[in-house]
Parts: structure tokens; C-alpha cells; sequence
């Protein structure tokens, strides 16, 4: 399915309820975008090798163009079966429970809902919310809107090293980085 012709049926009620949405693509290359509203991220995966080398490459299938507003680990199965090709890959869970080396744009997303999950975290501990008082349901729900936690992973994002507006013509605001958006 063509996340871009589909976007409002899946994001309206997540806007309308303070949801933010997540959302990785198949592989269509380049998206004219952009992507709207503000409680929507949508990703390119990057095939990045932490290692160093690669870190400016994007995943061979990846989604690249105004609709994409960070870019997050996807791996990328470009290298396989050369010498350490898994370098590029993400270990998930496999069916009989050991793990298993993957890649695709199902596994960027993960990554961006889990910063806006650490992101949510600071901000109740930062307005002296407890954790133990997470869990009264008479708390104040919202530390911060969707569109916050979407401007705060932006403006964390790093492009990779070149030329500025051609990596964020390729990676939207950058690669996300935990430690620049959590402030730390």
C-alpha cells in the first residue's frame, strides 16, 4: 500500500486523539511529501554500519525526498552475502526463539517510536512526575504533544557528513541520535 495516498485515513484519528504516528514505508524511493500533519514522522530507513564505514549511505530500498523527516536503522541487505554483511542488518527475534539478522523499513520505525517513548519518560520526570504516580489515573496524561515530540527527534536528528542540503534532501532532518534529543 502507498503510505502517501493513504495517509489520511490512518493519521486523522491519530491526530484528532493526541496519537503520534510512526510510519515506514515499502520501497518507493523518492516521496514528494511533505509529511503532515505534525503528529506524523515518516522515515527512510538508512543502512547504516556501526562500525563507521556506510554511516552516510542510505538502505538500498529506502524512501528518500520531502516526505521523509528522519531517518532512522533499517539495515540493508545490499552487502549480502559479502564478509560481514550483518554489520548492516538488525537483530530481531526469530520464530523459534533465537535471533535472526533482518532488514527492512518495518524496523526504523520501532526505533523513532521508542525515542519518542524515551522522550515522553524525560519529559514527566522532568515536571517531578514519579513513575509510581504513572500509573494513577487521575495524572495529567499529556507531558507533551505530539507535535513537540516530533519537532524535539527533528532537531536531534544529525546528518551524516557531505554536503548539507543534499543529505537532507536524502535523510530529512538526519539520522536520529538518542543522547541530542533527550538532552543529554
Amino acid at each position: 500500500m502507498d503510505f502517501n495516498s493513504q495517509k489520511s485515513n490512518y493519521t486523522s484519528p491519530c491526530q484528532n486523539s493526541n496519537v503520534i504516528c510512526v510510519a515506514a514505508n515499502a520501497p518507493v524511493g523518492i516521496c514528494p511529501g511533505p509529511c503532515d500533519p505534525n503528529n506524523v514522522f515518516c522515515l527512510a530507513p538508512g543502512g547504516l554500519n556501526f562500525a563507521g564505514a556506510n554511516y552516510s549511505r542510505l538502505a538500498s530500498y529506502s524512501n528518500y525526498g520531502r516526505a521523509v523527516d528522519v531517518t532512522a536503522p533499517g539495515g540493508d541487505y545490499a552487502d549480502f552475502p559479502k564478509p560481514c554483511f550483518f554489520d548492516d542488518f538488525i537483530a530481531t527475534t526469530a520464530p523459534n526463539g533465537g535471533t535472526s539478522w533482518v532488514s527492512g523499513t518495518s524496523f526504523s520505525a520501532p526505533h523513532v517510536s521508542a525515542l519518542a517513548a524515551l522522550y515522553i519518560q524525560k519529559a514527566a520526570m522532568d515536571k517531578g512526575v514519579l513513575e509510581s504516580e504513572l500509573c494513577n489515573p487521575n495524572r495529567v496524561k499529556t507531558f507533551v504533544s505530539p507535535a513537540q515530540i516530533k519537532t524535539a527527534i527533528m532537531r536531534g536528528a544529525v546528518l551524516p557528513p557531505g554536503n548539507a542540503g543534499e543529505m537532507r534532501r536524502i535523510f530529512g532532518a538526519g539520522i536520529i541520535n538518542v543522547p541530542r534529543t533527550l538532552g543529554l
